[in-house]
């Protein structure tokens, strides 16, 4: 049980970290 929510907040951490990096080009891009 522990281990199934463990894995799903890491799925969720990684979707979230790379969803960021992407707005984050985005933006670099509109600013440069």
């Amino acid at each position: 049980m522990v281990k199934e929510i463990r894995e799903r907040i890491q799925g969720f951490a990684l979707r979230l970290s790379s969803i960021t990096t992407q707005i984050f080009d985005k933006v670099q891009c509109h600013l440069a």
